[in-house]
């Protein structure tokens, strides 16, 4: 049994990880603020992080505040500090679809195609844009229409095998 942080600031992927990763120790974070002390407080075993969560106030100066809930690629970041913090396996995870349904709606994200797949072996993993395992669920609650899940089972088997 493997002691997992999933970091995600979509309450229905956070949802679903708890409910598919069975057999585990699972915690959820919503954010860069409660995934990086999450992080620091040590003990995972696996760090699974979302590429993009909206900008958030901590450590911003004023100038900063102008992208205060902007998308912002907080799981490079959130991935490095669980490498520093000794995590054995950390994958970031992106499955393509921000608010407007596109990925690609900013360049950071379309660039973080370029790093799908094992980046350090062993170690560290993205799965980013359309090639990030996902289910389309038709009916989330809050949700309207289709939405790609994570596969977060799907993640955790490549990262564990």
């Amino acid at each position: 049994m493997a002691k997992i942080l999933v970091i995600d600031d979509v309450e229905a992927q956070r949802a679903h990880a708890l409910k598919v990763l069975v057999g585990h120790e699972v915690v959820v974070a919503k954010n860069w603020s409660e995934g990086a002390e999450a992080i620091e407080k040590g003990g995972w075993d696996i760090v699974l992080t979302d590429l993009s969560m909206p900008a958030e106030r901590a450590g911003q100066g004023d100038k900063g505040l102008r992208y205060l809930g902007e998308p912002t690629p907080y799981g490079f970041a959130l991935a490095l500090l669980a490498l520093k913090s000794g995590v054995a396996k950390v994958a970031i995870v992106s499955n393509g679809q921000g608010e407007d349904g596109n990925h690609h709606a900013h360049p950071i994200f379309w660039a973080a195609d370029d790093l799908d797949g094992v980046i350090i072996p062993g170690r560290l993993w993205a799965f980013t844009g359309y090639r990030c395992p996902h289910m389309n669920e038709k009916s989330l609650p809050g949700v309207e229409g289709p939405y790609l899940i994570k596969d977060w089972a799907k993640v955790l088997s490549v990262v564990v095998a």
